[in-house]
């Protein structure tokens, strides 16, 4: 189906498509891209979740004041449990709910290299 071809696609191109502001602020820092105040939805952040799993050079990641909800929370959760560069997360003034908070709430057991997030 549709999906599954979706996943064969890298995130990076199929965000071009969907978001290209979002893949250009990608694209244009290394390690702080600024992705912040972009009404971007969950579509849109699962694949951003997707890119930052592959990337070991983003350092700050700013997502605030976008519409990210539970889903993108918790994929975002697993991808920070193994990711080793992520130093400052900023995610105030989204849709998590719940079960994103408590999912990003566990990285912060686990994960010695992120400082902060808010």
């Amino acid at each position: 189906g549709k999906i599954a071809i979706l996943h064969d696609i890298p995130p990076l191109t199929v965000l071009e498509v969907m978001r290209p502001d979002l893949a250009e602020a990608w694209k244009a820092a290394a390690d702080n891209p600024k992705l912040c105040n972009k009404n971007m939805d969950d579509a849109a952040g699962v694949l951003l979740v997707r890119m930052l799993g592959k990337n070991n050079t983003i350092k700050t990641l700013s997502l605030y004041n976008n519409r990210l909800g539970d889903k993108v929370g918790k994929m975002l959760a697993g991808a920070l449990k193994i990711n080793t560069v992520v130093t400052h997360l900023y995610l105030h003034n989204n849709r998590l709910g719940d079960e994103g908070g408590k999912a990003l709430a566990g990285v912060l057991e686990n994960n010695r290299t992120l400082a902060l997030m808010q």
